[in-house]
This record gives C-alpha cells, structure tokens and sequence, in this order.
C-alpha cells in the first residue's frame, strides 16, 4: 500500500512540476519574447526603402515620398492587423508570426476585398463569350488573391515586405512610427 501511495504522489508531483515549468516558459516568452516588437503602428521609412531598391527611379521616389504619409500598419496584440491607405481606405486583417523573422497577414475577411471578389467573380461569368475580357478579370482576382495574403519580415528594429508600387516591385522598410522624425 505505501509503495502505492509513494508513487502516485510522485507522478502527481511530478506532473505539477512539469506544468510549473511549462508555465514559466510562457510567462518568460511572454516578457522577453519577440511578439511585443511587432505590435504597434508602423511608418515607412523612406531612406532605408530607397537605399534598398538600387533600380528605383526619380518618378517612384517621387511617389514614394507623395504615399509615405499615407500608408500605415498597425499590428495589435490580439492578432488583428490594420493597414491605412490614404485617408478613406482601410484593410483590416488577422496576423500570425511563423517564424522569429516571418508574420504573414491574411485580410481575406475585410469586407472591401470580398465585395471585390464577389464583383469579379460575376464579371468573370458574364463574360463567357469573350476570352480576353475573362482573362483580363482573372488576371485582376489573381492579383487580390495575392494582395489579400502579405508576408512582411522583421529585421532588427524594422519590417520589410515586398509590394507592388507602379509596375515595379519595391522593398517596402517600415520603422515604428514613434520612432519617424
């Protein structure tokens, strides 16, 4: 009977140990882990884009510098995610991290991307007599597909994501937007 009861109070001992650490490990990750960086409202940062971008041309510089003010994120610490675009336009969004450097962000649920969706899709129907047309608008959900699914990647104290700016490909740098003079 002792030899029983010795060692079920072990295992239970045990057990609770094992959560006891499982719980610090949390906690720890919590304090001093990585996703406390991201959250927040970010800016770009128009030097580090520039100097990232080695082909980029006087005219994008020129719209960068024009859209710079008028494009945030803002990434909160309940997994929702916001992306401002000039004054009226706003993408909203969930946010994951899959790596130390990795956040991916799916706005496939805001409202604005769906109705859009949903206005292709139709377009694409009606146009079954005209090849070019539906290729042009396939083209177009293939492009919302893609934009509705962004990844951005942490480096140092900046994010970075690859956007389509004019035709041309640029590394888009984001800086916390308290940390923009």
């Amino acid at each position: 009977i002792y030899f029983e009861y010795s060692k079920q109070v072990r295992k239970k001992v045990t057990h609770n140990y094992n959560n006891l650490i499982l719980l610090f490990i949390f906690f720890i990750n919590v304090i001093f882990g990585q996703p406390s960086f991201i959250l927040g409202e970010w800016k770009i940062d128009i030097q580090r884009t520039v100097s990232s971008n080695l082909n980029i041309t006087e005219k994008q510089k020129e719209a960068l510098d024009y859209y710079s003010n008028r494009i945030s994120l803002e990434f909160f610490e309940s997994g929702l995610f916001s992306e401002r675009i000039g004054y009226d336009y706003l993408i909203q969004g969930k946010w994951t991290r899959y790596n130390d450097d990795l956040i991916v962000v799916r706005c496939e649920d805001d409202s604005q991307i769906k109705s859009t969706k949903e206005n292709l899709l139709q377009k694409i129907d009606f146009a079954q007599n005209d090849p070019k047309k539906r290729i042009r608008l396939k083209q177009n959900l293939y492009r919302l597909n893609r934009f509705s699914v962004r990844s951005y990647y942490q480096e140092e104290n900046s994010i970075r994501s690859k956007h389509n700016f004019g035709g041309y490909e640029l590394n888009l740098v984001f800086k916390k937007a308290n940390q923009i003079k």
